[in-house]
């Protein structure tokens, strides 16, 4: 689930939390949160600081440290 880049437009963020998706009926359980949260890890464990994810129809960009909750970019 981690990849370089997911916006062409943007190649500065990188790494990417990529294809992250909980079905319906399946969601406010937590599951997005521990795949989240095991990608951060991941992206930890390979140097990096952060790593980023879209994820809204408008294309909001997300910032998940390794150190804190996801936050929007500065």
């Amino acid at each position: 689930m981690l990849i370089e880049n997911d916006l062409d437009d943007r190649p500065q963020y990188t790494p990417w939390i990529a294809a992250l998706w909980v079905e319906p009926d399946m969601r406010r359980r937590g599951i997005a949160a521990k795949l989240m949260e095991a990608v951060r890890k991941q992206a930890s464990a390979q140097g990096h600081a952060f790593c980023y994810l879209c994820a809204t129809p408008d294309i909001t960009l997300l910032v998940a440290s390794s150190r804190s909750k996801a936050r929007y970019p500065d």
